[in-house]
């Protein structure tokens, strides 16, 4: 699953989720997709850095104010991730026209969701963590999840020098100049998988394959920690 966030600003402990976008990689291209704007206080929408971050991310002050509030926001998401995974579950326990028909039964191993952002792990994972722990929300989903920077991706397997791992870089690079919408979330979503399509079928891999030799998962206890410190300062 593709994350993408955007937010009032670069401080990622500081600054606040405005839109969250997610956007499931199948084989065959983007797949699911979840979207919403989510609710900001008003003097946060207002201030400076917040208004310039609109200039960037174009979502206007009046969505802001109406959308629903990160909380909401976050359990739905949590409800979206759910149905995908249950449609895993279910495609495992399909059975063939040929086969008896079985009772069904939990599965032997419930699958993992893996999460990929670019520049991830300094940002997207750090923001969402922090927001959680805003507002008092249930952490330890996050430790059910593994995780994966996409900009260590391009870093580590871009097969030619490039100057630039930023996503809008590395997408106009290897995707049709038309196609691209910056900063919007689910834009930003598809135009990774593109990129991440392109790396992989250069190295012979899937999308999952690729991303699954980068995956790390959370040291919750240490990431709350240090969430504590950084939001409460």
């Amino acid at each position: 699953l593709l994350l993408d966030l955007e937010t009032t600003g670069v401080d990622a402990t500081q600054d606040r989720i405005v839109e969250l976008s997610a956007v499931q990689a199948l084989p065959t291209g983007p797949g699911a997709c979840f979207s919403t704007v989510v609710q900001v206080d008003a003097e946060i929408v207002s201030s400076p850095g917040a208004r310039k971050a609109a200039e960037v991310h174009g979502i206007l002050a009046n969505e802001i104010l109406a959308s629903p509030c990160f909380s909401e926001c976050w359990f739905r998401f949590l409800a979206f991730v759910c149905s995908l995974l249950n449609g895993l579950v279910e495609d495992r326990g399909e059975s063939s026209d040929e086969e008896p028909p079985t009772l069904s039964r939990p599965p032997d191993e419930w699958p993992t969701l893996l999460l990929a952002a670019h520049n991830g792990f300094a940002f997207d994972f750090a923001v969402l963590l922090c927001e959680c722990y805003r507002h008092g929300l249930n952490l330890a989903v996050f430790e059910r999840w593994v995780y994966v920077d996409t900009l260590h991706v391009v870093r580590s397997v871009a097969l030619e020098a490039a100057p630039c791992f930023k996503l809008q870089c590395m997408t106009a690079r290897v995707c049709d100049p038309a196609d691209l919408k910056a900063h919007r979330g689910r834009d930003d979503c598809v135009a990774l998988l593109g990129v991440l399509q392109h790396l992989a079928a250069r190295l012979g891999l899937t999308v999952e394959g690729l991303m699954r030799m980068f995956a790390e998962e959370i040291d919750l206890l240490n990431s709350t920690a240090q969430v504590f410190t950084l939001v409460c300062a």
